[in-house]
């Protein structure tokens, strides 16, 4: 009778034991074992609108549009922007799928600087600059305010094949499939006239006012 009970006791203790360590990995870590799959970018239309970030760094309230289109392998991006800043305008497009908002602002000092973004974003997938193909080619050539129209295209396989390779710290390195639909663009830069905090970071060798977003949207299959 009582190795019978032993049997009963530990079968039940071995019982609790697991579901003890299901919960624990899931429920109450808040752990899942899901990780979301990209799909492939579908051909189509695609379109951003992007909206104000930080307007109290422009006297005039930037806004603008972004549009993609992707047909038989070439993408094709164009961007506008209508602003008064005659500025060089950095543009590139985000893992994340929201544009960064005040509740980004860890510093609490009313703007959200390129860290406080791109903590909000994610990786950056790749810039709109003067070569869409390869993102050493065409790094840090971007176009220039005031007001401006951007475009450029280059082949998606040609594209994605460039994002496996090591690139910056920062960038996605692409493993599979992607799509840019429900990715952000964030666009940067005010004039040096247009005071900024001292408390505004930066990334390395970029001046806060440059480096300071101004324009974001999500892109959206139209």
């Amino acid at each position: 009778m009582k190795t019978l009970m032993s049997l009963m006791l530990i079968t039940f203790l071995i019982s609790c034991g697991k579901d003890s360590g299901s919960s624990g990995n899931n429920d109450s870590a808040g752990v899942t074992n899901f990780i979301e799959k990209e799909e492939p970018m579908k051909e189509g239309e695609y379109v951003a609108f992007l909206r104000t970030i930080n307007s109290s760094v422009n006297g005039y309230i930037p806004f603008g549009r972004a549009e993609l289109s992707l047909k038989e392998d070439e993408l094709k991006v164009t961007t506008y922007i209508d602003d008064d800043q005659r500025v060089v305008h950095m543009q590139r497009i985000h893992t994340g799928k929201r544009c960064p908002t005040l509740q980004d602002d860890l510093n609490k000092d009313g703007y959200i600087d390129i860290i406080e973004a791109e903590k909000a974003l994610g990786e950056v997938i790749f810039a709109l600059d003067d070569d869409l193909s390869s993102r050493q080619a065409g790094e840090d050539k971007y176009p220039m305010g005031k007001s401006f129209t951007y475009t450029r295209s280059a082949s998606w396989s040609g594209i994605l094949e460039d994002l496996k390779q090591d690139y910056r710290a920062g960038y996605l390195k692409l493993e599979g499939d992607l799509t840019l639909e429900n990715k952000v663009i964030l666009i940067h830069g005010t004039a040096k006239t247009n005071l900024v905090p001292d408390s505004l970071q930066t990334i390395e060798g970029m001046e806060p006012h440059l480096s300071v977003p101004v324009v974001c949207g999500v892109i959206k299959k139209i």
